[in-house]
């Protein structure tokens, strides 16, 4: 794989992150919003009541993967990054941006009571775990400078062997009992798992541009496919839950790393590449906002129940919609976020302070 990204924008894997944000929404819809929850319950009223919940399902198999892009993505950017912690504390900055200010504004129209945990939350977010994902980055974002001296001192048979190694610990061995205490994926060792994957494409690839795109999309189906009619089988003969169908699950890892296959080198126009570079900045941002600890119970938690009244093909329409008006919503508000920002120069602010922590931690960076 040649290295044709190291001074130039890749814009099919900011692409990339812009689509796993919109499958993560979905995942939030179907998930938090409650529609999985009552399709199982209505699954045995009725045979259409059924398909209505494998429709569901299948819909959140294929999305399953997103987190997994994101962790990847972490790894095939970062590896060949010179920011050191600067793009660290500039995401920890809009982290805490908008655990304060959304927590303000329902505060201040009186749409809920706060309590002393609530301030807690809306200040320590990372202490309170109140963002999963990024409570898990933080640990993987300080290592990051350090994790990528030690990988790219590793030669290609090392590093593959430590790949293939954390993916049957963390991966196969650990699908049914979670020996390793890796909650499925909700934890920081994964997010490092991933990180590995990832910077071994970026520094010694696995032949992305001579595999056929149309080859990884049919891969990609039949993992989808596997996953779901193991599910369909456990769930209508055995019962319990689908292993399968989780972030560490090697079905969903590997759909993951044939969506980074599929977008590598993707041809984007220039018209498309202003509207991307518009998005990305906003993508993490997404989920900053509507999973916000008051925002979520507010406007997300049980909220999308009723679109299981609906006709089984507009089911996944609706969710579809909602998950793009969503997104859509989230980028705007960021955008006074960033115009914020901007006037206030924090991000000078920030690189000043980074930059003096990388001499502290003799981690040398210039800023442009």
């Amino acid at each position: 794989m040649t290295n044709n990204i190291n001074n130039n924008r890749n814009y099919s894997i900011d692409l990339l992150r812009i689509i796993s944000m919109l499958m993560i929404v979905i995942l939030h819809i179907i998930g938090l919003g409650g529609v999985y929850k009552i399709a199982i319950e209505n699954s045995s009223i009725s045979h259409y009541n059924l398909i209505k919940y494998f429709v569901v399902y299948g819909l959140d198999a294929v999305c399953y993967c997103a987190v997994d892009c994101f962790g990847i993505i972490s790894g095939f950017v970062g590896i060949e990054s010179n920011n050191k912690y600067n793009s660290f504390f500039k995401l920890w900055t809009i982290v805490e941006f908008y655990s304060i200010f959304l927590s303000i504004i329902p505060l201040l129209l009186s749409l809920i009571k706060y309590n002393e945990l609530s301030l807690l939350k809306m200040f320590f977010p990372i202490i309170c775990g109140n963002y999963w994902y990024f409570t898990a980055y933080f640990v993987l974002g300080l290592l990051i400078p350090y994790i990528n001296i030690l990988l790219k001192n590793l030669d290609k048979r090392k590093f593959k062997f430590l790949i293939i190694l954390i993916t049957l610990l963390f991966s196969v061995i650990s699908i049914k009992s979670d020996c390793f205490k890796i909650d499925k994926g909700y934890h920081c060792l994964w997010l490092i798992s991933l990180y590995f994957i990832g910077a071994y494409i970026r520094l010694h690839g696995i032949h992305i541009q001579k595999i056929n795109k149309i080859f990884l999309i049919f891969l990609f189906s039949l993992s989808v496919i596997i996953v779901f009619v193991i599910h369909c089988s456990q769930f209508l003969f055995i019962g319990g839950r689908n292993y399968f169908l989780s972030y560490t699950s090697p079905f969903i890892l590997i759909n993951a790393i044939i969506l980074l296959c599929i977008f590598y080198n993707l041809n984007i126009k220039e018209m498309s590449k202003k509207t991307i570079m518009f998005i990305t900045p906003s993508v993490f941002p997404v989920y900053l906002i509507h999973e916000h600890f008051i925002i979520n119970p507010l406007f997300i938690f049980d909220k999308f129940k009723w679109i299981l009244q609906y006709n089984v093909v507009l089911i996944p329409i609706l969710i579809f919609c909602i998950s793009i008006t969503i997104f859509i919503i989230c980028i705007i508000l960021d955008k006074i976020r960033i115009f914020i920002f901007t006037k206030t120069k924090i991000n000078k602010f920030i690189d000043k302070f980074a930059n003096k922590i990388n001499e502290i931690s003799s981690l040398s960076y210039n800023t442009k």
